[in-house]
Order: C-alpha cells, then sequence, then structure tokens
C-alpha cells in the first residue's frame, strides 16, 4: 500500500500517468534533495535550473547549418561559406557565424561597403509571442509551484471506494502557504434598512443548504457518525462548518433517510464563484477503532447555478452521501430566533421554514425527535435551534412553521410569514404561544483583504 502511494503521486503530481506506471522514488524525497541544491546553490542562477526538471523543461535551438543537429547554443567554430568561397573581401571578422544567423552580401561595391546583415529571425516571419504558461519561470516560481505540489501530495489519498487516489481538501488555487484549517470570521452583512436604493444591485448570490444524508452504506444502518463537513466560498475560502461533531458526540444514523443535524453556516455564503464542500466524516467503532466513512472534496461551479433543489453525491471509502441545496439570486440573510413563552422547560416539536412559492425545499432548524437534540428551553424561554439562518430571496418572504408534538401527535401548528422588515411576532394558540424574532441582513459583495498575491505568473491563496 505505501509503495502504490509512493508511485502514484511521483506519477500524478509530477505530470500524469496511474498507479501501476509511476516511477519508483517517492515525492517527498525528490523534492526535499531538489530544495537542498537550490538552496545551496542559490549564488548560481545557472546552477539553479536544477529544478526544471520538476516544472518545465529548455528547448534546445534548432540549427539549420546542418539537417536534424540540434544546437544549445551558437555555433561559432563553425567557418563561413562566404569565407570559404573567398567572398566579402576577405574579411577576417566573418570567418566564423553563428549558426542561428544568415549573412548576406551584395555584387556591387557601394552594397559591400554596407555589409548589410540580416538575421534569420528577419528573414521568417516572427513567432508568436508566449503566453505566461510558455515563458520561462523564475527561480521564485518554481519554488512556489514545487511547493503547491507537496500540498496537492499532502491532502491526496487512496479511496479504496474509487479505487484511486483523490484530493480530500482545497487544491484548485495555489495553496502553498494557506492555512486549510483556519475558520472564517467573515460575519453577516450590514442592516437591510441601511441599504439604498443602488445597494440592492449588488446583492450577492447566496445558498441555501437543504439536507446532508447517507444515502448508501457499505456496513450497513444504524452507524455512529461523527467528523466535519465544511464549506469554503469566494469570501475567503477558509472553513464554513456545516456540521461538526466529536468522537464523544456522534450522531446515529439510523435510514437512508435520516438527515445530519446541520449547526452552520452562520452567515451567508458567497456563490458567485467556485465553492467547495469538505467531508472528513469517520464511523465510530465499537472497539474503540474507527473507520473513515466519507471523505472527500465536491467542487461546485456556481455558473451552472439553476435556482432550483439541487443534489451532489461524493461516493468515497464507506458510503454515499447526498449533498442538495438550493442557490439564491439577490439574497438576504434572515437570523432567527424562537422563544416559547408560558413558562414550559422542554419544547417536543419541529422547527421548518422555507421561501414564499417553495414549499418543496423546507429547511429544518429543530427537530425533536432526532437523537441528542437539545429540547430544554433556556431562562428565558429561547428554543436552542440547531441552526438559525436562512438565505431569502429580495423578491421573496419567509415562511417559518412551528409544530408542537404531544406524545406521538402533532397537537398544534403554527406558520408565520414574515417579510423583510419584520422584526418580530408573536402567535398564540390554544395553550402554547410563541414569539419569533428575526435580523435581516444583507448578502453583499465582499472579499478578505490580502487573499491573494502575484509572484511572477504564480498567484497565491493567503
Amino acid at each position: 500500500m505505501a509503495d502504490t502511494d509512493e508511485r502514484w503521486r511521483a506519477a500524478v503530481i509530477g505530470g500524469g500517468g496511474d498507479a501501476a506506471t509511476a516511477t519508483e522514488p517517492s515525492l517527498p524525497a525528490a523534492i526535499t534533495r531538489r530544495l537542498r541544491e537550490l538552496a545551496w546553490e542559490d549564488k548560481d542562477k545557472e546552477k539553479a535550473r536544477t529544478v526544471v526538471d520538476l516544472v518545465d523543461s529548455e528547448t534546445p535551438i534548432e540549427c539549420d547549418h546542418e539537417e536534424g543537429h540540434l544546437c544549445p547554443s551558437p555555433c561559432s567554430d563553425i567557418p563561413s561559406m562566404v569565407a570559404a568561397s573567398g567572398g566579402g573581401g576577405g574579411n577576417e571578422e566573418m570567418g566564423k557565424v553563428n549558426c542561428n544567423e544568415k549573412h548576406t552580401y551584395g555584387e556591387e561595391k557601394e552594397k559591400e561597403k554596407e555589409k548589410v546583415v540580416e538575421t534569420k529571425s528577419e528573414l521568417k516571419p516572427k513567432p508568436r509571442r508566449k503566453n505566461w504558461e510558455e515563458e520561462e519561470l523564475t527561480w521564485e516560481e518554481k519554488v512556489l509551484k514545487v511547493l503547491h505540489m507537496v500540498r496537492i501530495w499532502e491532502v491526496t489519498e487512496f479511496d479504496p471506494k474509487m479505487e484511486w487516489f483523490e484530493p480530500t481538501r482545497l487544491c484548485l488555487f495555489n495553496t502553498a502557504f494557506f492555512d486549510l484549517d483556519k475558520e472564517s470570521k467573515a460575519g453577516l452583512g450590514p442592516p437591510i434598512h441601511s441599504l439604498t436604493s443602488s445597494d440592492y444591485r449588488h446583492l450577492e448570490t447566496s445558498m441555501n443548504i437543504i439536507s446532508i444524508k447517507v444515502v448508501e452504506s457499505d456496513v450497513g444502518y444504524p452507524i455512529s457518525i461523527f467528523g466535519t463537513v465544511l464549506a469554503r466560498d469566494q469570501y475567503d475560502y477558509r472553513c464554513v462548518y456545516l456540521f461538526r461533531r466529536s468522537r464523544d458526540d456522534p450522531q446515529i444514523i439510523t435510514s437512508p433517510e435520516d438527515m445530519l443535524t446541520l449547526t452552520g453556516p452562520k452567515r451567508g455564503l458567497g456563490a458567485k464563484d467556485y465553492m467547495f464542500f469538505e467531508f472528513n466524516l469517520k464511523m465510530k467503532g465499537d472497539d474503540g477503532v474507527d473507520k473513515d466513512f466519507s471523505k472527500g472534496l465536491l467542487p461546485y461551479n456556481v455558473v451552472c447555478r439553476t435556482g432550483r433543489l439541487e443534489t451532489l453525491h461524493l461516493r468515497s471509502w464507506l458510503s454515499v452521501v447526498e449533498f442538495a441545496f438550493v442557490t439564491v439570486q439577490y439574497a438576504v440573510e434572515a437570523t432567527l430566533a424562537v422563544k416559547m413563552l408560558g413558562g414550559a422547560s422542554v419544547f417536543t416539536g419541529r422547527v421548518t421554514a422555507w421561501t414564499t412559492g417553495n414549499d418543496e425545499d423546507e429547511i429544518v432548524l429543530y427537530d425533536s425527535e432526532v437523537a441528542d437534540t437539545r429540547t430544554e428551553i433556556t431562562a428565558d424561554g429561547s428554543v436552542q435551534l440547531n441552526r438559525g439562518l436562512v438565505v431569502v430571496p429580495l423578491d421573496k418572504e419567509l415562511v417559518l412553521n412551528i409544530c408542537v408534538f404531544e406524545g406521538e401527535d402533532e397537537a398544534q401548528s403554527f406558520e408565520f410569514i414574515l417579510g423583510h422588515y419584520d422584526e418580530e411576532f408573536t402567535c398564540k394558540q390554544g395553550c402554547y404561544e410563541f414569539q419569533v424574532n428575526i435580523i435581516w441582513t444583507a448578502v453583499k459583495t465582499r472579499r478578505r483583504p490580502n487573499m491573494w498575491k502575484r509572484i511572477g505568473c504564480i498567484v497565491l491563496l493567503l
């Protein structure tokens, strides 16, 4: 297994190929050796080209003096045909020529004095200018490229279900100096009542995560799941956790219809560019030995958004996980808080939300029937929602539904239709009374300062 890992990494990261045909030396050893050579020979720029075999190669100049001869440097020791034939007045300076040049002399005496020399490049059409991908990389650019290759090697693992090596974390950009574990600090946007009429045109496209389900399990059900599911968006590409549980607090999945109890995002996701979803879920073992259950990277190109319910599937390790979501254009954020008035100590029920005209894509914010749900009511009467944020289109309203259970039956159902300027709503039915508080904020276009840095032709994600 270890030999297969090393051979594949050396082949695929170094320039393609499969695990069966990869070369023997491991990539970390090769790169370490190269970096040491580069460090020792930093003062000698010619020797610094020892890294070329990792990232590029130099094409020799084709010499037309002799057919099929490749000449890496000017052939200054080849006698000129002009001097050999006695032409050009026997000029000794023209006794030797560069194979990459062509000299033309006129027969008339006046032209002979001018000694007009036309180079080969002037006689032939000028080659097109190379783009940045074809240009010779500088010393710093080559080092950055190699460091990114090392990072890709670190986050690539062999997936036994797919029988192939797959990246498990973000690697689309150059992440040589990017902290893959740093959590995003971007918060909610500005209050919508502070926006001007022109600000509404700059509202961002966002996304509601509807559900994450284990639709196939190679080990059957029930299973105890812990680990993380996170999103990376265009704001900073740092971690925005959707699901995070420790080994001591796993979630029990009993069927393909069970959803992971999501706790995020806690802000609107920016969905105008590429987004990435990283899964690192483990199955808790009864004998103390845990197993990788779902692990991998789901990229999503938001340009392909439809505005309708979409699903992505991650097939990895011991499962198939379904990821369902809906993109929202011109989005505003609704941060919700629900209070159960009347002095109750426990809330047994369900809280869901959706947008007007889209009741099929309901988002579960609270469900007391899910194991380990915190059903206790706090001192001020607040229900401990698992999720408290819903993204709403600018031209839609938010629908919030609260169901109260008595035993196995539904006793009461409350439905609130909330506009963008509603901040508090209270409703009483029978012996139950609920108060809903909403904070409306805008999902605006923004970027983390100094997120990108260009060094030559290499663009770093910092």
